[in-house]
């Protein structure tokens, strides 16, 4: 049995990078597709986990999915054609008809438009956000020459989340003595988390150097570029740091549901959530912190 499981998560792990890989390499329009498709089905996740609580949720379990949707596409347009209030739009009219629903429905509690609201920040703006990194451009990138920096800080940011989860995961196994939060996920160890934190942000540091994400090359001095890789690693830290408060905020959702996964599209990984609850975080944060180096600089 946990041979044919390991095999069934092998297919779709490679069937999965076969359709993100390319996504992420060719960008525009196909990654649009993606990344859309994958941030409706996260919100229709999370409501469909609300809804089990509350049969009542049944008809916003397909509503709010189409704001996360609108979102997505909003995002996508406000940073290629700075069209910047068109997410907003989205977010806010999504806000509205969830409000208007726990008002005119029956047997309705606060709680149930909160769920609402919760689904389509978390499903749609946040992991919006996350996959809108894809658009950014590097720190005093020249924007004639787009095509050639494709999917060059979705790389970087994916990047640190994979090898945050896969040192933790196995520095977790061979030292791991202190649990870090027992009651939300108790294979998890401190030292596990500590050594994911570290390598996880060393390897975001040779990722944004060598992927010329900011302005290195160019530096002659010394004690500047010094400078510049222990921002980069401060950074990388942060972002290592979120990508780990992303899985744990996931379980504890779970937990508190009593749910093993968000989803089944993927099999023997789970849902949308159960894939991208790390990127969710980290991806997000990035997604602001460019937003403010833009202004700076």
């Amino acid at each position: 049995m946990k041979n044919r499981n390991f095999i069934k998560r092998l297919i779709t792990g490679i069937c999965l990078i076969g359709v993100m890989v390319p996504a992420v390499l060719i960008g525009g329009i196909f990654y649009l597709c993606v990344s859309s498709f994958l941030a409706v089905v996260a919100t229709f996740e999370l409501m469909n986990m609300f809804y089990k609580k509350n049969e009542k949720l049944n008809t916003m379990r397909f509503v709010m999915p189409i704001f996360s949707l609108l979102i997505v596409v909003g995002l996508y347009f406000a940073i290629n054609n700075e069209l910047v209030y068109l997410p907003l739009i989205a977010f806010v009219l999504g806000i509205l008809v969830a409000m208007s629903f726990g008002v005119f429905k029956d047997g309705t509690e606060a709680s149930d438009i909160v769920s609402c609201i919760a689904s389509l920040t978390y499903g749609g703006l946040l992991l919006g956000c996350a996959f809108s990194v894809e658009y950014l451009k590097p720190i005093k990138y020249d924007v004639t020459q787009s095509s050639s920096y494709t999917g060059l800080m979705f790389i970087y940011v994916y990047g640190i989340v994979v090898c945050t989860d896969v040192f933790a995961y196995v520095f977790g196994m061979l030292f791991g003595k202190h649990r870090l939060c027992v009651k939300i996920s108790p294979k998890k160890s401190v030292e596990g988390a500590v050594a994911g934190l570290i390598l996880g942000a060393a390897v975001g540091t040779v990722l944004g150097i060598c992927l010329n994400l900011i302005p290195y090359n160019t530096i002659s001095d010394t004690s500047m570029k010094i400078l510049v890789i222990l921002g980069v690693f401060i950074v990388s830290m942060l972002l290592s740091a979120t990508s780990q408060l992303g899985d744990l905020v996931a379980s504890k959702l779970k937990r508190t549901y009593e749910i093993k996964d968000y989803g089944f599209i993927f099999p023997g990984h789970g849902g949308v959530m159960d894939r991208f609850d790390s990127l969710i975080f980290s991806g997000s944060l990035f997604f602001v912190l460019m937003q403010a180096i833009y202004l700076i600089f």
